[in-house]
């Protein structure tokens, strides 16, 4: 529905936009990009004092220069493989957070379950040892397109939430307050491990080896091979595809929206 709002425009973007609605509802294991955590929330929508709004999406594009990689662990799935631009309404990233996604993924096609925290655990230990950490320039932009905010610094992850107040990996707090930009910068074995329960709390906005910030756009140039997640749809990109950018979207999905939300996801109200 976004790639036909965005490319082909005209009629059909006014279609997608004003004529059909998104109800998403929690049949995940996660559920973070739903429009509630439980099924008895999101059809509250339809009874409770709401409102229709668009919502944004995050815009994740890179170097067409060349093919994207074939994805290793891709299963003859195609849609591993497709081009970009990739779309994610929750939160698109890079690091160890789509490899947690990834392997999290790959795990629960053969076995029932939300292995999300343990592959927390595990990935800390061996996601160094599969892609090797480079040094990423980061630079993110306000919506008038000047740069607020210039980064070089080794990263665990760096991701672009389409709002803050984003969980992801069954309601792992990343983007706890207004912002929509967190980077983590490269840090030891034993760091991860003591930072681990941080992040998944939300409590890591302080410390000094998360960056945080509010953007529109984050471009990002990177030297090494290293995996990108869209809501869960994760690819692998080689430093042949960057600058790699990622960015919000003018609003596009009509979704349902309470009256009373406590926080901006995104949408803008009709």
């Amino acid at each position: 529905m976004v790639h036909i709002a965005f490319d082909l425009g005209g009629e059909y973007s006014d279609l997608v936009k004003n004529k059909i609605t998104i109800l998403r509802l929690p049949f995940g294991t996660g559920n973070d990009g739903s429009d509630g955590w439980n099924l008895e929330e999101s059809l509250s929508l339809l009874e409770e004092k709401s409102h229709f709004a668009c919502q944004r999406a995050v815009r994740v594009n890179c170097r067409q220069g060349s093919e994207i990689p074939s994805f290793e662990y891709s299963h003859n799935d195609e849609s591993l493989s497709a081009n970009p631009p990739w779309y994610a309404f929750n939160i698109a990233s890079i690091g160890i957070d789509a490899f947690i996604t990834h392997m999290t993924n790959r795990t629960k096609s053969h076995l029932p379950g939300n292995f999300y925290k343990i592959w927390i655990d595990l990935a800390c230990m061996f996601y160094g040892f599969k892609y090797k950490s480079g040094t990423a320039k980061i630079s993110a932009y306000d919506k008038d397109g000047n740069v607020i905010a210039n980064l070089e610094t080794g990263i665990t992850f760096c991701l672009l939430g389409v709002s803050g107040h984003r969980t992801y990996g069954s309601h792992q707090k990343i983007l706890p307050d207004d912002r929509n930009v967190c980077v983590a910068k490269k840090m030891s074995l034993i760091s991860k491990m003591l930072l681990k329960e941080k992040f998944k709390a939300g409590t890591h906005v302080d410390n000094k080896a998360a960056f945080l910030c509010t953007a529109e756009k984050i471009e990002i140039q990177y030297g090494c091979p290293i995996l990108v997640q869209m809501d869960g749809e994760v690819h692998l990109v080689g430093s042949e595809n960057f600058p790699m950018v990622f960015e919000r979207t003018e609003p596009v999905v009509r979704i349902i929206e309470k009256d009373d939300a406590p926080y901006y996801k995104g949408a803008e109200k009709f």
